[in-house]
């Protein structure tokens, strides 16, 4: 009988097939099916992150120094594991950031022909591709704060809080 064996490798390959996969999902259909469990959960970052524990175990984190790109460049490719960690990193928080976004814009109405640059830029690109989805979210409905929900439910729960306690 053969036993599974999932290397790092097919690990990392099976999580930028995924990640493809959902990126396309928030770009087209960010409210339905498929797309609701991953954008509306962190499933799929959740899963991702269980890769560093088997990545890093080997990683010496002694010699990690952060203060000039040369070392970290040194570090970074110094091994496989050492790189899949960074790469699963990456991959987790742009699909944190890639689905807030692909629901803050589906609240807002903002056109998906709008939606497909940014999160496109916030796959490949990172924090440029957040700053270019915020403009976008400026100009078109005019709100500053990113998370202007978040503050707004923040504000509300605190009302309630304080009603209760009257």
């Amino acid at each position: 009988m053969k036993h599974l064996v999932i290397t790092m490798n097919l690990f990392l390959r099976i999580c930028f097939g995924t990640t493809l996969f959902t990126w396309i999902l928030f770009t087209y259909s960010p409210t339905s099916g498929y797309s609701r469990v991953a954008v509306g959960s962190a499933v799929l970052p959740f899963l991702f992150s269980l890769g560093i524990p088997l990545a890093i175990w080997k990683v010496d984190i002694r010699n990690l120094n952060i203060s000039s790109l040369e070392s970290l460049r040194t570090y970074l490719f110094s091994s496989d594991d050492v790189l899949l960690v960074f790469v699963l990193q990456y991959l987790a928080f742009g699909l944190l950031v890639g689905s807030w976004m692909a629901l803050d814009g589906a609240r807002l109405g903002i056109p998906s022909y709008l939606m497909v640059p940014c999160l496109a830029m916030t796959m490949y690109l990172g924090p440029f591709g957040v700053f270019i989805y915020a403009c976008v979210r400026y100009y078109l409905r005019g709100k500053v704060l990113l998370f202007d929900t978040l503050f707004e439910e923040a504000e509300r729960a605190e009302i309630r809080r304080k009603d209760r306690d009257v």
